[in-house]
């Protein structure tokens, strides 16, 4: 009798389980089609340059008249030239949410960047925040968007 009734649990116990896990899995697919659902996207549409285009390597100082100004390394990761390569760049600090306003923003242009180079850039930001006041690199995250060529 007791064989039985600890057979009965153990089976009670893995049904559940499975339930649990499967519903669990049901909810979670229906978020993620929901999200890939077409106007659903809260980002905007991408260039396809921006999958080989990298802007990295951030480091924000002072110029002479003490405006902050942002140092920064873009990065071509295919073998195509670009011509008139543009973007811009927010910089939100790491731990922000997305819908918190970026720490500083700026622009770049390039008149060329050939297959695999890189080149560095130095550049004025627009930001409400002194330099030193600023995240330091490594809390510093980037969203890049390529605006030429797209």
């Amino acid at each position: 009798m007791l064989v039985l009734l600890f057979a009965v649990c153990f089976t009670a116990i893995a049904v559940s389980f499975v339930t649990y896990f499967q519903s669990r899995k049901q909810v979670t697919s229906a978020a993620d089609s929901a999200a890939k659902a077409p106007g659903n996207s809260a980002a905007p549409a991408q260039s396809a340059v921006s999958k080989v285009i990298e802007v990295t390597g951030f480091r924000v100082t002072e110029d002479a008249k003490q405006k902050a100004q942002v140092s920064f390394v873009v990065v071509n990761h295919s073998e195509a030239e670009f011509v008139d390569l543009a973007g811009t760049v927010a910089l939100k600090a790491a731990a922000s949410r997305a819908d918190e306003e970026p720490v500083a923003t700026f622009g770049f242009k390039l008149k060329s960047l050939g297959p695999y180079m890189s080149r560095d850039m130095q550049i004025p930001i627009q930001t409400k925040l002194r330099a030193y006041e600023l995240p330091d690199w490594q809390f510093l995250k980037a969203e890049v968007q390529i605006t030429s060529p797209q």
